[in-house]
């Protein structure tokens, strides 16, 4: 290699580093990345919970399905709901282990439901809506739930009966039910194909 070659090595060589380095640096928002907010019935879930990013999906061989909707009819009135979990094998990832579920009572059409009353999430059919955030990663398991006090609100954008798609965003505070811990559910989507 001739003199004048190694010099112009030697003058890229801190370019080079530089550039690798700054390719290998750690991306600071671990965790999944928010769905888009859409209306196609892409069966997408999402949220920020206490501003971490948290999105409905099963890395877990033989896990749990990461995202059930339906729809019940009772009583003349149409109860809509849909759950989600975040499960990885991997403990490090923040909020693996968790799962949100939304419940309107009695879906209507495309609009704001609130979430203000006290849910009841062993009640079944029936209960008023209620928005819930359960970390799973504990035993037992810690639920927060909606009431007076903590509440939220989901706005449908698009129901059709038809193809069965509910679409929307959501957003809510909820209070451990055997504590006091309160969190924050914002920046909420879903997209489902309901059963």
């Amino acid at each position: 290699m001739s003199v004048s070659a190694h010099s112009s090595l030697r003058a890229l060589l801190p370019l080079l580093l530089s550039a690798t380095l700054g390719a290998c640096k750690k991306d600071d928002s671990a965790g999944p990345q928010l769905p888009e907010p859409t209306q196609t019935g892409a069966n997408t879930m999402g949220a920020k919970v206490d501003g971490q990013n948290w999105r409905a999906g099963n890395s877990v061989m033989f896990g749990p399905k990461p995202l059930t909707a339906s729809v019940f009819e009772y009583a003349g009135a149409r109860e809509f709901s849909v759950s989600g979990i975040f499960s990885t094998n991997d403990e490090k990832i923040p909020l693996s282990g968790t799962s949100i579920k939304l419940v309107i009572s009695d879906l209507k059409a495309a609009g704001t439901y609130d979430l203000i009353q006290e849910g009841q999430p062993t009640q079944g059919t029936g209960s008023p809506s209620y928005g819930m955030f359960v970390e799973s990663s504990y035993t037992p398991d810690k639920w927060y739930v909606t009431n007076p006090a903590y509440i939220g609100k989901v706005v449908v954008t698009r129901l059709d009966t038809i193809q069965h798609i509910v679409s929307g965003t959501f957003e809510f505070k909820a209070k451990e039910i055997a504590g006091a811990k309160i969190i924050s559910i914002t920046d909420g989507r879903f997209d489902v194909i309901y059963k």
